[in-house]
């Protein structure tokens, strides 16, 4: 998976050790950036929004800010793979 792509429907797991599914990448209207759109895999599942550079950087011991862990819940087509890139 190359470094600014994510996976639609994909279980991610951050640096903290907690797991997030993303639903998608949109992009912010105001500042025109693009956005991750993900929640809590448990607990009380609150809906979060990151910059999508920031939710795909790699950290200067180069461990990534959220890895993905290869599980995916949905996929959103065929076609898609259920991958999107970088929008801008």
């Amino acid at each position: 998976m190359a470094a600014e792509e994510v996976v639609i429907g994909g279980i991610y797991i951050s640096i903290y050790g907690m797991k997030f599914l993303v639903f998608d990448v949109g992009f912010h209207t105001e500042n025109k950036t693009n956005v991750v759109v993900y929640r809590q895999y448990s607990g009380e599942g609150q809906i979060l929004v990151a910059p999508f550079d920031a939710f795909t950087e790699s950290l200067p011991n180069g461990d990534k800010r959220f890895r993905f862990t290869g599980e995916r819940i949905f996929e959103i087509n065929a076609r898609k793979r259920g991958k999107r890139r970088k929008l801008g």
